[in-house]
Formats: C-alpha cells, structure tokens, sequence
C-alpha cells in the first residue's frame, strides 16, 4: 500500500503544481501569445480569430500545452522518485541516466524545432503565397501547426534514446543498426515527405536530421555497449510488498 500512497501524493503534487502554472500563464496570456507567434506575425501580419470565443479558448489551450512544456522535469522528478525504489540497484543508474537523456533530448529537439524548421516553413509558405490574394491566417491552425511541430520534432529526438534503452535490453544489436543504414535513410526521407509541405527544401531539412539522430543512436550503441539491467544480487522494491 505504501506504493499506492505515493503514487497518490505526486499525482496530486503534480496536479497542484500544474494548475498554479497555468493559471499564471493564463493571467500573462497576451504576453506569450505575442511571443509564440513572433515568427509568424514577421512575414503574416494578418492575424485573425475565426470564433467569437477564439480569444479564450486559444489563450487556454496555450497555458496548458505551455505548462506541460515548462514542467517536464518536474515531471520526470516525480515519475522518478515513484519508479526508482522498484529497480535493482544496478539498474538505477542507468535507468536514471536514460530518464535525463530523454528530457534533455526533448527540449533539444523542441528548440531545434523553434529555432531553424519553424522559420524555414513559414517561409516556404510565405514564398507559394499568391501576390494578389492577401493572405489573412487563423491564429488557432497557426498554434496548432506550432505545437505539432515543436512535440513531433522533440519526439524525433528520443530516437537514440530509444535505440540504446533496445540495445541494453538485447532487442537489438550493433550489427543489426549498422546494416539497416540505407532503410533509415529511405524512411527518414518518406518521413520528410509525409510532414512538411510539397517542397524538396523542406523534406530534406527533416529528413536529414532524422538520419542524423540514427546514425547518433548508432554511436551511442557503440560507445556504451549493450548490458543487461538485470542484478540478482540484490533487491530494493515491490519484492517484499504487497500492493
């Protein structure tokens, strides 16, 4: 039962912690919406809100997706203090060292996202636009399209996280990822059509970091080496508790 009562207190730690930034972020709504759309306000001046109840609903949804972003090691804290007492001491560090990697990666992709793919779309789309249509954007699809990009392209980088935590399990191997080589190159190129708009520019600015991230994994698999997890000899976790 001791598990339940923690797993209890940090959902409601979190839950606490989560609806005090939203609701600051909420009070301060102008200001980060005005920041988001920076990008797009430099070459689409013509923002528009398409709903009566756009304004509300558009600054709310921001404080959440804005929150959960801020949060995220505050999050990865509690969901490792739950997890760490049910793993083997060897097992600890490793497990740990994966867990920091994969927020860090995130907020590397995210940023990467933000920073170069994000400005090279908008003017992509600025550049197809029609010199005597004037063009007025929906501020609710442009914050979709941004939130989509900035959680797709930090998800893109867990990809070497996700290929050294298979490798340590001995799912699968050095050889395996090296002789795959030109299948992740073909996917990622599929993946870079799929995502971005009909634009060769634009299908290879994610196709290459994608094949990059690959090949990184294929790094790490090679600097630290699969190993099992596994330690017999010693238990700190649920095996005495009954929950």
């Amino acid at each position: 039962m001791i598990y339940l009562d923690e797993l209890r207190s940090s959902i409601i730690r979190s839950i606490s912690v989560y609806a005090i930034v939203v609701f600051a972020l909420i009070y301060q709504g102008d200001f980060f919406l005005g920041a988001i759309l920076k990008p797009v306000r430099d070459l689409f001046p013509h923002l528009i809100f398409t709903h009566v109840f756009s304004p509300i609903v558009v600054q709310i949804k921001l404080a959440f997706v804005l929150g959960g972003f801020l949060l995220l090691p505050y999050w990865l804290a509690e969901c490792w203090r739950f997890i760490r007492s049910a793993l083997y001491p060897s097992e600890r560090l490793a497990a740990f060292r994966l867990l920091m990697a994969s927020g860090m990666m995130f907020y590397l992709g995210a940023g990467l996202g933000w920073f170069f793919l994000l400005p090279e779309l908008i003017q992509i789309a600025k550049a197809w636009s029609i010199v005597f249509v004037t063009q007025w954007v929906d501020v609710a699809g442009v914050l979709d399209m941004i939130y989509l990009l900035l959680a797709g392209s930090g998800l893109f980088f867990q990809l070497p996280i996700f290929m050294l935590a298979l490798a340590r399990m001995r799912i699968i191997s050095l050889q395996q990822c090296q002789q795959g080589r030109k299948y992740a190159c073909l996917l990622a190129l599929i993946i870079g059509m799929i995502v971005t708009p009909p634009d060769v520019i634009a299908q290879v600015i994610v196709a290459i970091p994608l094949y990059v991230l690959f090949e990184f994994g294929v790094l790490l698999i090679k600097w630290m080496g699969p190993g099992q997890f596994h330690n017999d000899e010693s238990r700190v976790g649920f095996d005495n508790q009954v929950l």
